[in-house]
């Protein structure tokens, strides 16, 4: 057993030379491409077991679309300046806003799309807002 966590600190303790060696953006970079990597390299395996799940078919501008608006700005960008955001506002803040995401995505999705709600959707709904009052409120 000791072996095995002395082996577990020495990764956990490359990673964080790792991470203090790289910058935040070039961090997040190399996390998502290895993603990329590893999701095509499963998709293609499925194609050993029969035929790989059908891309939609696109025109150029849809690919183009596609990669820059969702994969460089709706991912990349969009994670990058969460994290530079973190680093101005502060970890607490930062975690404050991200708790907040869900919340504010179900009452624009009430208001803006007329989802319909269970009553224990909203229970949580305020189980989440009571939350971020007690930390935004809590004093250190």
């Amino acid at each position: 057993m000791r072996a095995s966590s002395g082996a577990g600190s020495r990764a956990f303790a490359s990673s964080s030379d790792f991470c203090a060696r790289y910058e935040t953006f070039s961090v997040i970079g190399m996390g998502m491409t290895l993603s990329c990597l590893i999701s095509a390299f499963v998709w293609l395996i499925g194609g050993l077991w029969g035929n790989p799940p059908a891309l939609v078919a696109l025109d150029a501008m849809g690919w183009v679309v596609l990669v820059i608006g969702v994969g460089a700005l709706g991912t990349f960008l969009a994670f990058w300046l969460y994290l530079y955001g973190v680093s101005v506002i502060g970890s607490v803040k930062g975690s404050l806003i991200g708790v907040a995401e869900p919340a504010s995505a179900m009452v624009l999705a009430a208001l803006w799309l007329g989802t319909a709600f269970l009553w224990s959707d909203w229970a949580g709904l305020v189980l989440m807002a009571l939350m971020i009052a007690l930390v935004s409120t809590s004093r250190e």
